[in-house]
């Protein structure tokens, strides 16, 4: 009887970074469960181990911190799994945060296609975590600046490992998200939601730069950090900055036949 394929947990909130885990693993041999709140990964783990899990910190509701604390805690639930932090803004009191929580390695975002992958790889490959006598050093996987060619495109493209056909896949996914997420930045603009905009700030400062729009997600950094400080007034404008790189990006996309 053939075993069946590992199993990994993905705790992933953002849309477009769950659908990026998607497409780099469609041709691994494991299967991918995606999960978007510590809730439903505390339910996931109940009702089946897993493998691998790898979760964002920054996630709606409970931050990936109370997943990673609650496996510490309870090690039946975790069974064995490898643990990943895949997540952005990984500061030294982020990392800090972690030690003692067994975390195997951490994986910034925007993470390329091909150290994603062997994150992965390697992972189920090294096979059950043992209980650690003592907190183990974190490895941290730095997220390398991509130095390049002239256009969005071709910076992208060394993330994907010069896949376009994935890429091109994986962008067109990102300009349909993008007009739910005008229209949620616009309505938290609106209405003085800073904690909103601070999470859009937090989510498309990665796609943007997976997709190669630099600039523009230094804007979204920008923004994730007014929302952080409650900066009402400079949220609101750096949700103005986001927002014209996303109305331009859709606007060449239609005018392109996309």
């Amino acid at each position: 009887m053939t075993a069946p394929p590992p199993r990994v947990l993905l705790v992933e909130d953002d849309a477009s970074i769950a659908r990026f885990v998607q497409m780099a693993t469609a041709d691994m041999p494991l299967r991918l469960d995606t999960v978007a709140s510590v809730s439903a990964a505390r339910d996931a783990l109940a009702a089946e181990p897993a493998a691998l899990v790898m979760t964002d910190l920054m996630l709606g509701g409970e931050s990936g911190l109370a997943l990673l604390q609650t496996l510490h805690a309870q090690p039946a639930l975790r069974a064995g799994a490898r643990l990943v932090v895949f997540s952005a803004g990984l500061t030294e009191a982020v990392r800090r945060s972690l030690e003692g929580m067994d975390v195997w390695r951490v994986l910034g975002k925007p993470a390329s296609l091909a150290a994603l992958r062997g994150c992965i790889e390697e992972a189920l490959a090294a096979g059950p975590a043992p209980v650690p006598a003592a907190a183990p050093a974190v490895p941290v996987v730095p997220v390398v600046p991509i130095v390049g060619g002239p256009s969005p495109r071709t910076l992208a493209l060394q993330r994907f490992g010069g896949d376009a056909a994935l890429f091109d896949a994986y962008r067109a996914g990102c300009l349909a998200q993008f007009t739910h997420d005008l229209a949620e930045g616009d309505d938290a603009a609106a209405q003085g939601n800073v904690p909103v905009l601070h999470h859009l700030g937090h989510a498309l400062k990665s796609v943007l730069r997976l997709i190669g729009e630099e600039p523009a997600a230094d804007d979204a950094a920008a923004l994730e950090r007014a929302g952080a400080a409650g900066d009402a007034a400079t949220a609101r404008a750096g949700w103005a900055a986001v927002r014209a790189t996303l109305v331009r990006l859709l606007a060449e996309d239609a005018g392109a036949g996309g």
